[in-house]
């Protein structure tokens, strides 16, 4: 996708900016439209993993990487594991069962998130995913990417609420009528 007239930079935030949004907007269908639509707890646990462990990894290789190659990264880390999850979840009576046993989770990030730096480093300019100090580098960078991202998302909502509480004191209920449509809260998160 081209944005003519922008700096690389601009159109790079731009990406990240709808990449984020649509990581919210489908992170909320998932917790409120879909569990109202399929009733088969199993189809939207493998969703939700597949998608979560997607975005989650396209976000976290959309820095070093452009955005097709972290959609591969991306597509690469979710299927597997959110595939597995889903099967290890037959182990059990239903999903709740499952998943308050508190290990299924992490097992399934860990799957998720361990080659997501190898990934990236064979995908990046150096393309050597076995370079130690490369897998190192990369691998600080997505938790550092990751830790700021969570740091100025919670910075904005601070700014946000505190905006929305001066503006109440004049009158103005604009922030607080977006945010009472469904979808924006999770669409300004991501």
């Amino acid at each position: 996708m081209g944005f003519a007239g922008l700096s690389s930079a601009s159109a790079d935030r731009i990406r990240m900016a709808l990449t984020g949004a649509g990581a919210g907007l489908t992170f909320w269908v998932l917790a409120d439209v879909l569990p109202d639509m399929i009733q088969n707890d199993r189809a939207v646990l493998f969703l939700a993993a597949l998608l979560g462990a997607f975005f989650a990894a396209v976000l976290a290789a959309s820095g070093p990487l452009n955005t097709a190659r972290a959609i591969v990264v991306g597509l690469a880390v979710s299927a597997l594991p959110a595939l597995l999850l889903l099967w290890a979840s037959f182990r059990f009576d239903n999903v709740k069962d499952f998943l308050e046993t508190g290990h299924p989770l992490f097992a399934f990030a860990l799957l998720a998130s361990l080659p997501v730096p190898f990934l990236i480093a064979g995908l990046g300019p150096e393309r050597n995913w076995r370079d130690y100090p490369e897998l190192f580098n990369q691998s600080w960078n997505v938790v550092v990417r990751y830790v700021a991202a969570w740091l100025f998302t919670g910075l904005f909502w601070a700014v946000m609420m505190l905006s929305n509480e001066l503006f109440g004191i004049i009158g103005l209920e604009i922030i607080e009528d977006m945010l009472d449509i469904e979808p924006v809260p999770y669409v300004i998160t991501g």
